[in-house]
């Protein structure tokens, strides 16, 4: 399924609910993302959508939980949950672990981009907002949610 091969965690944010070093990843080709997993983040997903940020977060951590080992897209739709909350603090973590597991998401640098602009990092997230830029021509990891707000 995957089209990298990682091995490495993502570390655990101050306030995560996760525990023992969770949220982690490890896509690989070799595993199929289970039914249940594209479930939880897509339903998280439309929670957003639908303005019920609390809701979609407490959906999104219950699946980063069960699928520690293979949980980037919850991860990081848990972290637009969090911005869209305005807990910039907690969606600057999860970004951060994001864009350093997989440079190359473009979702995963704009939403660092808008947190490090709320959290007056405007240097670092112009940094960001170019790169997301470069991405846009690569044929992966280039949709930005409608959800979320321009830069």
């Amino acid at each position: 399924m995957g089209l990298f091969k990682q091995n490495r965690k993502l570390p655990t944010p101050k306030f995560s609910p996760f525990k023992k070093g969770v949220p982690g990843s490890g896509i690989s080709s070799s595993k199929m993302v289970s039914g249940d997993y594209i479930r939880g983040f897509s339903k998280g997903s439309d929670l957003i959508k639908e303005g019920k940020y609390e809701e979609a977060e407490k959906i999104l951590i219950t699946t980063a939980k069960r699928f520690k080992d293979d949980n980037f897209t919850a991860v990081l739709i848990l972290a637009d949950a969090l911005f869209l909350q305005e807990k910039f603090q907690e969606a600057e973590e999860l970004y951060r672990a994001c864009v350093k597991l997989m440079p190359v998401i473009a979702h995963a640098r704009y939403g660092m981009a808008l947190v490090l602009k709320k959290n007056g990092k405007n240097e670092e997230a112009n940094v960001h907002e170019e790169i997301v830029k470069k991405l846009g021509d690569l044929p992966i990891g280039t949709k930005i949610p409608d959800y979320l707000p321009s830069l």
